[in-house]
């Protein structure tokens, strides 16, 4: 799946995403988030899926290196996307069940979605 990543501003980190999701994808997005955390410290993140056709079936979703390390320097999480998607996203996520705040937007809501993760 083509992805597209970039800084929205110095604490927040932009990621497109088209197609299905797999774990490269994944990976880029969390190197990504480290090299941000290094410079600002706690971050928010905005993920646009523009496309989306799901998660790649049979990839090693397990590994949670990361959220082990960096559970505590995502403050916000905006997911803005197709609604089916809205409880997929949630899960793989772990809304709810982590200290990051995460918040699924509709497409059309992507302006909401921009001021909701700036505005922490």
């Amino acid at each position: 799946m083509p992805h597209a990543i970039r800084q929205l501003n110095d604490r927040t980190l932009h990621a497109t995403v088209t197609g299905e999701f797999g774990r490269a994808d994944q990976a880029a997005i969390q190197d990504a988030a480290r090299a941000l955390i290094a410079m600002a410290g706690t971050i928010n993140v905005l993920v646009v899926l523009q496309g989306f056709t799901g998660f790649e079936r049979g990839a090693d979703w397990g590994d949670m290196d990361f959220y082990a390390q960096h559970a505590d320097d995502i403050a916000r999480m905006a997911i803005v996307g197709d609604s089916r998607w809205k409880d997929d996203v949630e899960a793989f996520t772990g809304a709810g069940m982590r200290t990051t705040k995460i918040e699924f937007f509709a497409t059309s809501a992507l302006a909401q979605a921009k001021a909701w993760i700036v505005s922490a």
